[in-house]
């Protein structure tokens, strides 16, 4: 049976014309400037990427006119049709008993209060508890002449399972990708992201885990962390009946987009706090990032259960830093702003300031008397490193990781990332896409520099779960979206003007402060 609430569906004519009408001049300006190549992307970029990232621009940007939070969610969260090369099956995540989910919540809080470095944050963190979720297997499907959608959908899931995995390359034994999808935390589920899981599991050969974790505002943090976490010990620690059978951590990579990404790296940075601290009668001790490291366990499914470290880590275009403080308070040596400005021409992401100017109807998940201006947490919390990851102190002993940025909003943000990761001597594949935009793996899929993508990606996937001999590919490069050259990047460069952790979170803080102003008349703001 399904878990999605409402039967499948393909959008109208009608809808469809309602959702593009309101871009089309802007689509017509652009391309014409395309044609005539007086557009800087008209180098880089088809006419149909120039088309795409208008359309999402447009969307993403035009006013709410007074919509709910709610009803701009319904419009990301409605059950779409399975393409038909595509395997999805549905599945339900179990999450304990009512004792082991408040113990759960109860090492994340803890985990939270050590993070945060002394500062009194505990009256802040709400309790969000630990709720039964669900999720979707996703695979590659080759799809068969003459099959109907609808007959397929009539399947029991047991045996869309056992069909999908006779098309996943070794089988039960294969690796498996945890994919958390994007939608700055209030947007979006596993339907919206199934071609991008698709294409993740189509490049690898294998099968990806894409789970359904609650978004805020009606379930801030660390409500999306709790639900991670869940998944991750399903994938560990299988309950009866469920249809996969355990995977060894060491064939676990916790992967996302923007959003997901940071969550992916969220959830790494918990669970290497954990590793950190150990676990003894009275819980666990907190040691220092550069203590040794010990295998925590949790009562999970009635038995003590082993968290061991995941094989890798992906993040395609992560939203590492929360408060996204790279903009027009941030200026390079020579003069430009941070990416969240300088890159808007490349990318259809709407800028702070934009994100800013935004209002929303007051209603049950955004009421007139909030107390915090950001949708995901506490602003108190906007530069702990579970919310921000760009804030961790140290990710001494992670396992390897793979990230792509574009020349995007959130550009400077993830260079600097990657500065903070060398320095703690991660083992790192770093891939800087020139005049890319947000996501351009989901976003444009059909563009070279897109599969390119796809095929490093599965080639670290493949090395990271054994399939292939070596050892991964690691350092940090910019790669062109035609020639598709590999130019190393200046390590350097990374720290965009020799930038200290104090003085990112300065910038937090001052971007924090922006959000938290209110203008008379304006019933709330993102």
């Amino acid at each position: 049976m399904s878990t999605e609430p409402h039967p499948p569906s393909k959008p109208s004519r009608l809808s469809l014309l309602r959702l593009v009408a309101p871009a089309v001049p802007n689509m017509l300006y652009k391309s014409a400037g395309h044609l005539l190549s007086l557009t800087p992307q008209s180098t880089y970029w088809d006419l149909r990427t120039t088309l795409t990232v208008e359309f999402l621009r447009s969307y993403l940007g035009r006013d709410n006119q007074g919509a709910t939070i709610e009803e701009i969610q319904a419009t990301t969260l409605k059950p779409l049709a399975v393409a038909a090369n595509t395997w999805k099956v549905d599945v339900g995540v179990p999450v304990g008993s009512v004792e082991e989910q408040c113990a759960l919540e109860d090492m994340v809080r803890k985990a939270i209060v050590d993070l945060a470095s002394g500062e009194d944050i505990e009256r802040v963190i709400p309790r969000v508890g630990v709720s039964a979720a669900t999720g979707e297997w996703i695979g590659s499907r080759t799809a068969v002449k003459g099959d109907v959608e609808e007959e397929r959908e009539k399947w029991s899931e047991e045996k869309k399972y056992e069909s999908m995995m006779k098309e996943v390359e070794g089988g039960e034994e294969s690796g498996v990708v945890l994919w958390l999808h994007g939608g700055a935390y209030w947007l979006c589920g596993p339907s919206t992201h199934r071609p991008i899981a698709r294409k993740v599991a189509k490049s690898f050969k294998g099968r990806v885990f894409m789970a359904r974790y609650r978004l805020a505002p009606q379930n801030p943090f660390p409500a999306a962390l709790l639900d991670a976490l869940a998944a991750y010990l399903y994938l560990l620690h299988p309950p009866p009946g469920a249809l996969h059978k355990p995977i060894p951590a060491s064939k676990i990579t916790i992967a996302g987009d923007s959003a997901g990404g940071n969550l992916s790296f969220a959830l790494l940075q918990l669970l290497l706090h954990l590793h950190r601290a150990g676990d003894n009668e009275d819980g666990y001790e907190v040691i220092p990032s550069s203590g040794p490291m010990h295998a925590p366990k949790v009562n999970w499914q009635g038995a003590p259960r082993a968290v061991p470290l995941p094989g890798g880590i992906v993040g395609a275009s992560p939203w590492i830093d929360v408060s996204r403080c790279f903009g027009e308070r941030f200026t390079h040596k020579d003069g430009t702003v941070g990416s969240e400005e300088s890159c808007k021409g490349f990318d259809y992401l709407p800028t702070p300031r934009e994100e800013r100017a935004r209002k929303y109807k007051s209603s049950p998940a955004w009421p007139k008397d909030v107390e915090r201006s950001h949708f995901y947490t506490h602003d108190a919390l906007v530069t702990h490193p579970l919310v921000s990851p760009i804030m961790a102190e140290s990710w001494s002993g992670s396992p390897p990781m793979w990230i792509s940025v574009g020349d995007e909003c959130l550009r400077d943000a993830n260079l600097y990332f990657a500065h903070r990761l060398v320095e703690s001597g991660a083992s790192l594949r770093f891939l800087h896409f020139t005049s890319m935009p947000h996501v351009f793996q989901g976003t444009v899929p059909h563009l070279a520099v897109a599969r390119r993508s796809f095929e490093d990606m599965a080639e670290f996937l493949d090395v990271v779960f054994g399939r292939k001999e070596g050892e991964v590919k690691t350092g940090e490069y910019r790669v062109h979206p035609v020639t598709l050259d590999e130019v190393a990047v200046d390590r350097v460069g990374l720290t965009l003007g020799g930038l200290t952790v104090e003085d990112v979170k300065a910038l937090m803080v001052k971007e924090v402060k922006e959000w938290a102003k209110k203008s008379e008349g304006v019933e709330a703001k993102l």
